[in-house]
């Protein structure tokens, strides 16, 4: 595999405030390796798993202005940018097309697709059989050697996710009569990052076979290859048509692919100030302030190196359709203090003592039920807790039977406590985890060595 890049850049110093910086990035990709090739996986969906990055591309123009204002502001400095950016390779997501093929893992179940005999397990579970029984070995051997097993492959119309990034930054050194005041280096950031192309995994075998009682849609696994079956693949997303009852079963053949539509953003407001203090002959304290603010919207992170579990790590309302809602690794607020103290106990010898204080925002956490047994009665091949929560309307609520021993007056009141909308499915990024601090010291001396201080 081979990334060719390509830069051009320049910079156009407009009069002695102002500066232009310009310039192009331009990232091609190309290899000669393909995944195998799997005919179940073509003829049930139409379309090649022999998919790879071989020629996509990415144009990243860049600009940004630099610009120092009048002395009438102090020493003042603007800077605006805007740029288009493609981040790191996507290979591991690429790889799982070559390494899951379906014909390199099999998979079988004794009371399943193996059709083991009581004989043959006999002594399972007892510790007298040490060993997987051959019925099971040899079903999973079958499926891989038939390119029958669960396959991973990318879509032919994949295109590089993208970011489009613009950002404003002030940057300021105080001058006051006072001396306190004076001499801060202060910087304030506003960026906004808008994601184009974001990424998502699909389960193709799924299609739509009804509704749950809140209404989402529920899945089942579809199979045009079983005996009977004349179902006919629409499309990612799109299910199957002409779905008999001889259809239903299947892998999970997960596709890479893109989210469709807006794929989330990205909005940072920082602000900083520091300022180096004297605080005697040999001593000094550096003290660092600083406050952020962010949002952070997206749909499938990506997370994960495989896509099966990219797949399962996202929640969601309808599976088939990821929202775009709170990354769950956002932190919407965080201030800091730092302060090192720098001194001279022993002449020639450094001694520092630093305290780093933080206190942030938790994160934005989303309501979901139980993994089992509520996705398999939705469909969901993901089988993870992940699917949106809903919240009925009360103890009456006509589309909820309460178990006799659950405590629903606990429940309404947790729900009603944390802002849970009752009668909806409940949105992503719906709760909140707490407010946390943290308070690290470090203590540091120089000591002689070898007659030098090190």
């Amino acid at each position: 595999r081979d990334i060719s890049s390509f830069f051009l850049q320049d910079t156009w110093d407009i009069n002695d405030r102002m500066q232009l910086i310009f310039g192009l990035r331009y990232d091609e990709y190309s290899t000669n390796d393909l995944p195998l090739e799997n005919p179940n996986y073509v003829a049930r969906y139409g379309i090649s798993n022999q998919v790879s990055w071989d020629g996509l591309d990415v144009m990243q123009p860049r600009i940004g202005l630099n610009y120092t204002l009048p002395d009438s502001w102090g020493d003042t400095r603007l800077s605006l940018g805007f740029g288009v950016f493609s981040g790191n390779a996507p290979t591991v997501w690429f790889s799982n097309a070559y390494q899951n093929f379906g014909g390199a893992l099999g998979r079988a179940t004794a009371t399943g697709s193996a059709g083991c005999d009581g004989s043959e397990l006999t002594g399972l579970g007892t510790g007298s059989s040490p060993t997987i029984p051959d019925c099971v070995l040899d079903a999973a051997q079958q499926q891989a050697l038939q390119t029958a097993g669960a396959a991973n492959a990318t879509d032919p119309n994949f295109d590089l996710p993208t970011v489009n990034r613009y950002s404003i930054s002030l940057e300021h050194n105080t001058s006051f009569e006072s001396d306190f005041w004076s001499d801060w280096n202060v910087n304030l950031d506003i960026i906004q990052a808008d994601l184009n192309d974001q990424v998502d995994f699909l389960d193709l075998s799924l299609t739509q076979v009804g509704n749950a009682p809140d209404g989402r849609p529920t899945y089942a696994q579809v199979d045009p290859l079983l005996p009977g079956c004349a179902a006919t693949f629409n499309g990612p997303r799109q299910g199957y048509s002409n779905v008999t009852a001889a259809c239903f079963g299947g892998n999970q053949d997960v596709f890479f692919t893109n989210l469709p539509g807006d794929g989330g953003s990205t909005f940072t407001f920082s602000l900083q100030a520091s300022k180096l203090f004297d605080v005697g002959e040999t001593s000094t304290l550096n003290l660092v302030l600083g406050y952020a603010y962010n949002e952070s919207e997206i749909g499938n992170p990506g997370t994960s190196f495989t896509a099966a579990e990219n797949y399962r790590a996202v929640v969601a309302e309808d599976i088939n359709q990821v929202p775009v809602g709170a990354s769950l690794r956002n932190t919407p607020q965080n201030f800091v203090i730092s302060g090192t103290l720098s001194t001279e106990i022993w002449s020639g010898y450094r001694t520092s003592v630093t305290a780093f204080f933080q206190r942030r925002e938790g994160a934005k956490i989303s309501a979901v039920f139980n993994g089992e047994p509520f996705a398999s009665d939705i469909g969901d091949t993901g089988g993870r807790a992940r699917n949106l929560l809903y919240v009925p309307t009360g103890p009456s609520d006509p589309l909820v039977n309460f178990d006799p021993a659950f405590d629903t007056d606990a429940f309404f009141d947790w729900a009603d406590k944390n802002g849970l909308k009752r009668g909806e499915i409940q949105s992503k990024g719906r709760l909140q985890e707490s407010w946390s601090s943290d308070l690290d010291l470090r203590f540091q001396q120089e000591i002689p060595f070898f007659g030098r201080a090190t």
